[in-house]
């Protein structure tokens, strides 16, 4: 079993451990799920727990907006998709009470009209940003359900990974240069991957690295063994090798 020494994932080419970093990550979720409910002061209720919340986001939320003919959000899935945001990342209060000051009428038209601009990701972010209390990180979130493709959603973990990125300022010019290197990324890893996948497996391998490293373990082929086992081998032994 082979288990990933460097905790920056994106300058790692091994795709064996992109892929597997992508394959635990709803056992993060549940992990870091856990660790919340149980810091917290307070009873959880299961529908506010980041393990409930990011099944929705990832799984049910994209089928809602795409069931609609535009495809757009409505108010109530706005503020649960900041809620989901919050949990996930770092929680900032003021900002699921402003959220719920956008009207119904204003969420469905501008949703629709960004949407409308994809794949220009750059117009479509400037579109959903006069929504109150929606930044390029939320408006990421937002894009990420219906353009998996080229609009990651902007997670500080995921967003630090990225070579020459700087300190976070969630600017528009910063989340274009990140959807840019994951959409690279993606291209890289292989038909099966999209710049959505990618931030999962960073933002996985993160937390993995961090809470559970044993999960990121992999299988071993016998060549890469006998390779390990040659670059490790005491000066000596390598000599015995090479005879």
């Amino acid at each position: 079993m082979a288990a990933c020494k460097m905790e920056n994932l994106m300058l790692i080419e091994d795709k064996k451990l992109w892929q597997k970093s992508l394959d635990v990550y709803k056992d993060i979720v549940e992990l870091i799920s856990e660790q919340k409910v149980s810091k917290s002061k307070r009873k959880v209720k299961k529908e506010d727990t980041l393990s409930h919340l990011d099944k929705w986001y990832q799984e049910e939320l994209t089928k809602s907006v795409l069931s609609r003919d535009p495809p757009h959000f409505n108010s109530a899935e706005l503020c649960q998709l900041m809620k989901w945001k919050l949990t996930r990342g770092k929680f900032r209060p003021r900002l699921t009470d402003l959220v719920k000051e956008n009207t119904e009428k204003n969420v469905m038209d501008i949703t629709t009209k960004a949407f409308s601009l994809l794949p220009n990701v750059r117009k479509a972010i400037e579109m959903l940003t006069k929504l109150k209390a929606v930044g390029p990180a939320t408006a990421s979130a937002l894009l990420c359900t219906v353009a998996p493709h080229v609009a990651p959603f902007m997670s500080d973990e995921s967003t630090q990974s990225v070579p020459g990125i700087g300190p976070l300022n969630y600017s528009l010019k910063q989340y274009l240069d990140y959807a840019e290197a994951l959409q690279e990324k993606a291209r890289d890893l292989g038909k099966s991957w999209d710049a959505h996948k990618v931030e999962l497996a960073l933002w996985s391998h993160h937390f993995a690295m961090k809470l559970k490293p044993e999960l990121l373990h992999t299988e071993t082929s016998k060549e890469e063994e006998e390779e390990e086992e040659r670059t490790d081998a005491p000066a000596s032994k390598k000599q015995k090798l090479s005879t």
